[in-house]
């Protein structure tokens, strides 16, 4: 159990951080631009510098708050850990342009719901399969994806009663696909429909698609497809 101070230490750090990003979000004033080459060398170093910073965010920072969110001595840290790692996804979800790697998104999602389902009991088993591990995406696409798998994760905490979950992550020059499947008691209708309405509606805002298979007693599987297009993906 982490301590007071160092709670309060770790508190004040990410939201340092959190700040630190909001400033270098900002257009420098005092920048010259004198030429259009020197405009998209500007432009790209600041990209650079906020894509740097949102990896940062998600591989250490991130997984700080959530391993506090998970194991904090009382409701007021929670909340104030929940609050502040609700502001770092927003500050970075409006940030345009940021690149982030499918192996960064493999990655990341791996580690939260690996921390998420052993948190509540269940044991998760981990596959990727890259053709391109390098590619990018754009903000929209890696941060959507993570909302929509962090909302099947939390279908599976409430309602599956499983010992065991899979992620796999798959990604081909077409496009990714993530399954999440678990060993549970399957889902009710009552429970599918209210579970997929939302999720439903961020997998149409990427144009991906989701299916969902369930049977009584022998588990539920969450397919995502999402497929590559010019404007979302760079190789």
């Amino acid at each position: 159990m982490l301590k007071t101070f160092e709670i309060q230490t770790f508190v004040i750090s990410t939201m340092l951080v959190w700040v630190l990003l909001l400033i270098i979000k900002q257009p420098k004033s005092d920048i010259q631009e004198k030429s259009i080459n020197d405009t998209l060398l500007i432009e790209q170093a600041r990209e650079q510098e906020r894509s740097r910073i949102y990896a940062n965010l998600h591989d250490d920072v991130g997984a700080k708050l959530l391993e506090l969110i998970y194991s904090a001595p009382n409701e007021e840290t929670k909340s104030t850990a929940k609050e502040i790692m609700s502001k770092i996804r927003n500050a970075v979800a409006t940030t345009t342009n940021i690149q982030c790697s499918v192996s960064q998104l493999a990655n990341e999602l791996h580690a939260e719901t690996k921390l998420r389902l052993e948190s509540a009991g269940i044991k998760l088993e981990f596959e990727s399969i890259f053709e391109n591990h390098k590619r990018s995406l754009s903000n929209q696409i890696p941060a959507t994806i993570s909302r929509i798998v962090r909302e099947l994760v939390n279908n599976v905490i409430k309602h599956s009663k499983a010992s065991m979950a899979r992620l796999i992550f798959s990604e081909t020059n077409d496009g990714i696909t993530i399954v999440l499947e678990d060993n549970g008691i399957g889902i009710l209708k009552t429970n599918h429909g209210k579970g997929l309405s939302t999720i439903e509606k961020r997998v149409k805002s990427i144009n991906a698609e989701i299916l969902c298979e369930s049977q009584k007693n022998k588990g539920t599987s969450y397919t995502l497809k999402h497929q590559y297009d010019a404007i979302h993906s760079n190789h």
